[in-house]
């Protein structure tokens, strides 16, 4: 569960883990050889996103991330889950921003690079009812 504080009401929790935004790039890509450095770099490119009623509060979450940045990404393509996601940028119909922990999954024809701009932390966390509510 991404978690905004530690405090949610009603549930108990740990942190179990503090994670950030990547971007993935095809491996053949101009980008994989020369990274870009801003998301301003990445206005006009193809994007392959999620469908918002997968994870609708990860959407929303992500969504307002790029609203403080003034960034609008143009996607082209969706895909039902991250594997997908992942091979439809394989195949070089265009990129996408994950959490960076889905670039443990180590993806041929995939590069993962680092922006500052996506680097803003999430808190991963579990979670439990609480023992006295």
């Amino acid at each position: 569960m991404y978690l905004d504080s530690a405090e949610q009401h009603g549930l108990e929790t740990r942190l179990l883990q503090h994670d950030h935004l990547i971007l993935a790039v095809p491996s053949p890509s101009s980008w994989a050889k020369s990274p870009p450095t801003s998301l301003e770099d990445l206005k006009n490119a193809d994007f392959v996103g999620g469908f918002r009623s997968a994870l609708p509060v990860y959407y929303g979450r992500m969504m307002a991330h790029f609203a403080r940045l003034q960034f609008e990404p143009r996607v082209v393509q969706h895909g039902a889950d991250n594997i997908t996601i992942l091979s439809i940028v394989a195949a070089g119909l265009g990129i996408a921003i994950f959490p960076a922990a889905s670039s443990s999954h180590p993806t041929p024809g995939i590069r993962f690079l680092q922006l500052e701009e996506l680097t803003a932390c999430d808190k991963i966390g579990n979670c439990c009812r609480d023992a006295d509510p």
